[in-house]
């Protein structure tokens, strides 16, 4: 054991106390309480905790143990074993992580054999539907200004409002799709988050909802697509809100991570959060859980996160709140 430990046998103090000192300080309380427990209840152990080697390793190893009784029940000593799994431990988070990125690769694969099928549809149906709401659209501009009653003018506007917002769904599926290319133009991230937020300042102020905003002083220069940043964010923004139907507290988080070179976005939440069955449909098109939603805004501003080299990723508590995640390279104009 005085090896695992990296002591000589002088060092070495195979006390209860003696052991506790060398548990790592995340491990501590947990492993004495699990020892405590085991010899009060008079049961084995087996569990795994980390220790801090005199050299400042830390190891993970496997505990055994059982606690010997005597004639009349009572506990009277405890022994056990501590077999060095650092390695096997090493291993198994290395697995672990394997697992997720492949978990999370699967994802990425089903989500673009998503992207190719709803481009394939988009494309064939578009051009059949545009044609007789474009004919609709121009027929009932034309009736409209001839002479009728006020009701029957109210209806057709209806109709080309309609229209309207038919063209704009196809639009957004087109777009949701096959994107457009990006429009990189130098953007000041600090000023479009400003500027969002001073936008909805009315309805949240309206809704009870305090807004909190924790920027850096200051962020390099960013080399982006500004008009769809700024459309992606205003929507995890307006859902975020719309989450909050009781008031409660929006908080923005901007930083720069130097170290991998990236721009760190947390939008939070104290809403009603996303069910956990949901969570997972809320980037799929046509997914909604509003009444006048299309479904189709959270993928849009995704899609756009994707475009910039981005990750995005959602954790939600349902009645708590929803916060999301954005992280987007430090992209710099290069005839800066």
């Amino acid at each position: 054991m005085y090896n695992i430990y990296e002591l000589t046998k002088e060092e070495f103090n195979p006390t209860f106390e003696g052991f506790l000192e060398r548990v790592h300080n995340e491990d501590a309380e947990m492993t004495e309480d699990i020892i405590r427990n085991a010899f009060e209840s008079k049961t084995p152990f087996n569990f795994y905790h980390r220790i801090m080697t005199p050299s400042g390793k830390i190891k993970s190893l496997k505990a055994q143990g059982q606690v010997y009784l005597d004639e009349n029940g009572n506990a009277v000593r405890m022994f056990g074993t501590g077999h060095d799994v650092t390695e096997i431990r090493e291993a198994e988070q290395e697995l672990k992580k394997t697992n997720e990125k492949l978990i999370q690769t699967q994802k990425e694969l089903i989500y673009t054999e998503k992207f190719a099928a709803l481009g394939r549809f988009s494309s064939g149906i578009a051009h059949e539907i545009r044609n007789p709401l474009a004919n609709i659209n121009s027929l009932a501009q034309l009736i409209v200004k001839t002479e009728m009653g006020e009701k029957n003018k109210r209806r057709l506007n209806y109709i080309i409002t309609n229209v309207d917002i038919a063209n704009k769904i196809i639009k957004n599926l087109l777009s949701y799709a096959s994107p457009e290319e990006l429009d990189f133009r130098n953007v000041n991230l600090i000023e479009m988050f400003n500027s969002i937020l001073d936008s909805v300042e009315a309805r949240c102020k309206s809704n009870n909802i305090q807004v909190k905003r924790n920027f850096p002083e200051e962020l390099p220069e960013l080399y982006f697509d500004k008009l769809k940043l700024e459309s992606a964010f205003m929507n995890f923004i307006s859902n975020s809100i719309d989450a909050m139907i009781d008031g409660g507290t929006l908080t923005v988080n901007i930083s720069e991570d130097r170290a991998y070179n990236e721009i760190l976005i947390n939008i939070i939440d104290t809403g009603i959060g996303i069910p956990p069955e949901n969570l997972d449909k809320v980037l799929e098109p046509f997914f909604t859980t509003k009444d006048d939603g299309v479904g189709l805004g959270m993928g849009l501003a995704h899609q756009t996160i994707r475009l910039h080299k981005g990750t995005f990723s959602i954790q939600s508590d349902l009645g708590e709140g929803t916060q999301i995640e954005i992280k987007l390279p430090i992209n710099k104009n290069k005839t800066q």
